[in-house]
Parts: C-alpha cells; structure tokens; sequence
C-alpha cells in the first residue's frame, strides 16, 4: 500500500471517528449511511490504484493476461493434457509458488508435495477458488490476486504486508 493511500485511510477513519476538532464547532454525528458512503468511495480508489499497479506490472512483465469480472488477472503459459474443467465443489491439488509484486517469496508448496483443498469451500484466498475454476488438470498459469481477493487490509499478520497483490505461479496437479 502506497504511503499515500495509508495517509488517505486514516484520514477518512479519523473523520469519521471524530465528531469534532479543536478549534472547530462540532458537527452532527454521520449517519451509517454516510460513513458506508465514505468507505465504499474509499475501497473503489484502492481498487482503481491496485488495477494501475496491476497493469504496469503486466506491461512489464509482457505476459497475456486475461481479467476476470472480479479483477482476477490469469494467464495459463502450459496447458496440461487433461481437459476435465474444475468445478466448485471438486478437490484440487495444486503446487504453487507465491511472491510480492517485487519478487519477495511468501510460501510455496515443498518439491514433491501439493496442497489439497476444496474449490469453493475451503479457507484460502477466495481469488484462488476464482483461479482454479478457469484451469484442467496439469495446467501451469501465472495469477495476479489484486488485495482485495487475497488477504485485504490486513495482509496475513505475517509474511504479507497489509493491502498486498499477490502473484502466484500455480499448477493444477489433480482433481477428483
């Protein structure tokens, strides 16, 4: 998150935390109306600021991605040889690789090893579940997780910063 857009969250929190100011009269209380208004105007920015940052780092990196509706970004580079399409409620084995738009490595799955869960239900990042549905079995694709899909505001409390788009190098290894 850009320092600027910290210092613009905090604005908003504390205008709407605050019912008056020194030196200023005090002001009728916002209604919830209002301050859902605010943080919805607010939420809309950071997403048009993360599709910019999104773009350039695309550009950059010259790959073909598609978008989805949700702005998922997804590019399958190797197509495997099974075309059974993953559905919601299938268990998918997948290897992956993810880092920071800097390159900065967050985890990955152990050589040999994959994570097993089920699409649509499972406690992952929900642009994963998106992800998976566009791929088959022994596909490789590059996926762009803009903050929202992945681990929002907060990031992970641990390796991911807060407000953080997520690359991931992912292969589909199985589904049942």
């Amino acid at each position: 998150m850009k320092s600027k857009d910290i210092l613009s969250l905090m604005l908003v929190i504390s205008l709407i935390s605050c019912g008056s100011c020194k030196n200023q009269k005090p002001k009728a209380s916002m209604t919830q109306e209002e301050i859902d208004e605010q943080l919805i105007h607010v939420n809309k920015q950071l997403i048009k600021d993360d599709k910019i940052l999104i773009n350039h780092f695309v550009r950059e990196k010259g790959w073909e991605m598609k978008e989805s509706g949700t702005g998922l970004r997804y590019w399958i580079y190797e197509e495997g040889q099974d075309s059974t399409q993953a559905e919601d409620g299938m268990t998918a084995e997948v290897q992956y690789e993810v880092t920071l738009l800097d390159g900065t490595l967050c985890s990955m799955t152990k050589e040999n090893e994959a994570k097993r869960f089920v699409i649509g239900h499972a406690d992952i990042e929900s642009g994963i579940h998106e992800a998976i549905l566009f791929m088959s079995p022994g596909d490789k694709a590059k996926v762009i997780l803009p903050p929202h899909l992945a681990h929002g505001l907060t990031g992970d409390m641990v390796k991911i910063p807060l407000h953080s788009t997520l690359v991931y190098d992912i292969t589909l290894v199985s589904l049942r």
